[in-house]
């Protein structure tokens, strides 16, 4: 057994059954419940790629349908921007993390050639479709046409959503 990640969704599969679980660090929950800290933004985008994760890998399994490792990522990072534009605009300040998440990362040095590709294509498309989303829906906020945008673009497979944002 590894030690598990600060996030991570288990899959099992068996015949015709699927069953799914999704792990949270426990410091990471404490800390959004009871600590308001300097790691706000860090635990909380760490919560919603996990439930994105899952949620996305529950939706296709409803389906019927595969999804791939970039789909996930993809979707993860563009559920992580709402999240966080959402909230900084229900606050009324403007959200401090697009540069963050999109412009300041780092991959990590352990991961293999195949991770360090995913993990790159879906830093070159998600900040493309964020910024569309951002300049089109935020500033002021539009949620009913944000939220029809979002559930399309949630819905479609990889090459349309690939299609969509170029």
């Amino acid at each position: 057994h590894r030690i598990p990640d600060r996030e991570s969704v288990y899959i099992y599969e068996e015949g015709n059954s699927l069953e799914l679980g999704l792990y949270i660090d426990p410091h990471i929950l404490t800390r959004l419940e009871y600590h308001p800290s300097p790691s706000f933004v860090d635990d909380l985008c760490c919560v919603t790629e996990g439930v994105s994760h899952l949620l996305y890998l529950m939706d296709r399994a409803d389906r019927d349908t595969s999804c791939s490792c970039l789909e996930l990522e993809l979707q993860g990072e563009v559920d992580k921007f709402l999240i966080l534009h959402l909230l900084a605009s229900e606050e009324k300040q403007r959200a401090p993390c697009f540069q963050q998440q999109f412009e300041t990362w780092s991959l990590d040095p352990k991961l293999s050639h195949d991770e360090n590709e995913r993990y790159a294509s879906a830093h070159y498309f998600a900040p493309k479709y964020c910024h569309e989303l951002r300049h089109r829906y935020f500033f002021p906020l539009k949620p009913f046409p944000l939220l029809q945008e979002i559930r399309g673009f949630f819905h479609k497979q990889l090459h349309e959503k690939i299609d969509h944002i170029l």
